[in-house]
């Protein structure tokens, strides 16, 4: 249990420091790392996110929801606030308006198709 907390506190310390990288490097090679070593991160947990929170539907649906969060994380990097979370709650906060979205447009679409 200690060495998984470790573990966990290594990951934390690495995810703030490639954060901190993004948000203040002048060099776009070194946020262009950062920008890939978050996405290894955190791809695979967001796609078991989304498998959970929707069933085996279709894989493609949820490699398109990670796709999509994680293209909305980068591009909205500069709103992150450590003093209000931690980054992989953001993230997951992210992709929780994400599947709203989707669910959202996805009922609008169902409506629009009965109407016809």
């Amino acid at each position: 249990m200690k060495q998984e907390s470790q573990k966990t506190a290594a990951r934390r310390q690495e995810t703030k420091r490639l954060v901190g990288v993004l948000l203040t490097s002048p060099d776009p090679r070194e946020r262009h790392r950062a920008c890939n070593a978050i996405y290894k991160a955190m791809h695979d947990s967001l796609v078991i996110y989304f498998l959970r929170k929707l069933g085996d539907t279709g894989r493609e649906t949820h490699k398109d929801l990670t796709a999509e969060t994680l293209s909305k994380v980068f591009k909205k990097i500069h709103q992150y606030d450590a003093t209000k979370g931690e980054f992989t709650t953001w993230v997951y906060s992210i992709a929780h308006n994400t599947l709203v979205d989707e669910r959202r447009a996805f009922r609008g679409y169902d409506v629009q198709s009965r109407e016809s």
